[in-house]
C-alpha cells in the first residue's frame, strides 16, 4: 500500500507541465484542451486502481496468486511513470536540441521537412527547365534530315543521326527522377505522421502498456510514436549533414546548386561528313559533368539520405518496442526499407 501510495503521488508530479489557467479578467477563457500528459495520467491511475482492488481480494481471500501480479504489475505501473516523465523531457530536449542546431530555430522535423522540400523542388526544377530544355533540343537536333531530288529520284539524308543517342542517358537520368521524387514525397508523408506522434501513437501506446493484457500492442505503438518523432527525422538531418557536406568539402561540388547547362551546338542537316558526329560528340562531353553533378545530388540527397534514415529508424524499433515492454521481431521491415 505504501508502494501505491507513492506512485499517486508521483503522478501529479509527473504531469505538472499541464497549462493552468490564469485569472479572470473579463476576457472569457479558452476551453483548456486535454493533453497526452492528462491522458495518460487517467490510464496509469486507472490501471493502479485496479491493482488496489486486486491486492485486496488477494488479501481478504489470501489469494497469493492476486497479490504477486498486483505486486508484479505495481512495477509496471512505475515503469510506464518513469517512461511518460521521460518523454515529456525528451519532447521538451528536443525543441531546445534543434534552436541552438539548425539554422532559424525550426523544429528537428520542420529541418528535416525542408531538406527533403530543397532536395524535391530543385529536382523539379532540373526536371521542367534545364533537363527538359537539353532533352528538346537535342531530339529536334536528332530528327533532323534533309531531302534531295535529282532527275526524278529522291534521296533522304540523316546526317544528324549522332545526335539521336544521346538521347539515351537523359531519359535514364528521368526515370531515376521520377523514382526519387516519389521516394521524397514517400519520406514526407512519414514526417507528418511522426508529428502526430504526441497526438496518437504515444498517448494510445502508454494507455495499452498500462494493463497486462495489452502491454504488447502499447509497445509496438510506443516504439512506433517514439521512432517516427525523434530517430526518424533527426537521422534525415545528421545523415544529410554527414553525407552532403562530406561530398562538398571532398570533391569540391555543391550539391545544393542547380549545376549549369552545357553548351548545345546545333546540328547541320546538309553536312554529310564528320562535322555533325564532331558536334554530338562535344555536347556528350560537355553533358558527362552536368549528368554527373544531377545524379550525385539524386543518389546522396535523393536515395542515400531517405534508404539510410529509414534503415536506422526500422533498426531502433525493435530496441524501442523491447524498452516499452515487449520485444517484437521487426525483421519484415528491415526487409522493406
Amino acid at each position: 500500500m505504501k508502494k501505491v501510495l507513492f506512485v499517486l503521488l508521483l503522478l501529479s508530479i509527473s504531469f505538472s507541465a499541464i497549462p493552468i489557467p490564469g485569472p479572470d479578467y473579463g476576457v472569457p477563457l479558452a476551453e483548456p484542451q486535454p493533453s497526452w500528459q492528462l491522458f495518460t495520467g487517467y490510464a496509469i491511475l486507472l490501471s493502479a486502481l485496479i491493482l488496489i482492488v486486486l491486492f485486496m481480494l488477494g488479501t481478504a481471500f489470501d489469494i497469493q496468486e492476486l497479490k504477486l501480479v498486483a505486486h508484479e504489475e505495481m512495477y509496471q505501473i512505475i515503469m510506464t511513470m518513469v517512461l511518460a516523465a521521460v518523454l515529456v523531457g525528451a519532447q521538451e530536449y528536443m525543441s531546445v536540441l534543434s534552436k541552438g542546431f539548425l539554422d532559424g530555430g525550426v523544429s528537428i522535423q520542420s529541418g528535416a521537412n525542408q531538406i527533403l522540400t530543397v532536395t524535391e523542388v530543385q529536382l523539379k526544377i532540373i526536371y521542367t527547365t534545364s533537363l527538359m530544355q537539353i532533352a528538346e533540343t537535342v531530339g529536334n537536333e536528332g530528327a533532323k534530315s534533309a531531302f534531295c531530288n535529282f532527275m526524278s529520284t529522291g534521296v533522304n539524308i540523316s546526317a544528324c543521326g549522332g545526335y539521336r543517342a544521346l538521347g539515351t542517358p537523359i531519359s535514364t537520368v528521368y526515370q531515376l527522377m521520377g523514382v526519387i521524387l516519389a521516394e521524397i514525397q514517400s519520406m514526407k508523408i512519414l514526417l507528418n505522421l511522426g508529428t502526430q506522434a504526441f497526438v496518437l501513437f504515444i498517448p494510445l501506446g502508454i494507455f495499452l502498456r498500462a494493463f497486462k493484457l495489452t502491454r504488447g500492442a502499447g509497445a509496438l505503438f510506443l516504439g512506433f510514436g517514439i521512432a517516427l518523432y525523434f530517430i526518424f527525422p533527426l537521422s534525415i538531418v545528421f545523415v544529410d549533414k554527414l553525407l552532403v557536406e562530406s561530398y562538398s568539402i571532398y570533391s569540391n561540388s555543391n550539391l545544393y546548386a542547380i549545376p549549369p547547362q552545357p553548351q548545345l551546338f546545333p546540328c547541320d542537316e546538309w553536312n554529310t561528313g564528320e562535322g555533325n558526329m564532331t558536334k554530338s560528340m562535344d555536347i556528350f562531353d560537355g553533358l558527362i559533368p552536368y549528368l554527373q553533378s544531377v545524379l550525385s545530388m539524386m543518389f546522396l540527397r535523393g536515395i542515400f539520405v531517405p534508404v539510410i534514415s529509414l534503415m536506422i529508424t526500422v533498426a531502433s524499433l525493435r530496441a524501442l518496442t523491447a524498452i516499452g515492454g515487449a520485444e517484437i521481431d521487426v525483421s519484415v521491415l528491415s526487409k522493406i526499407a
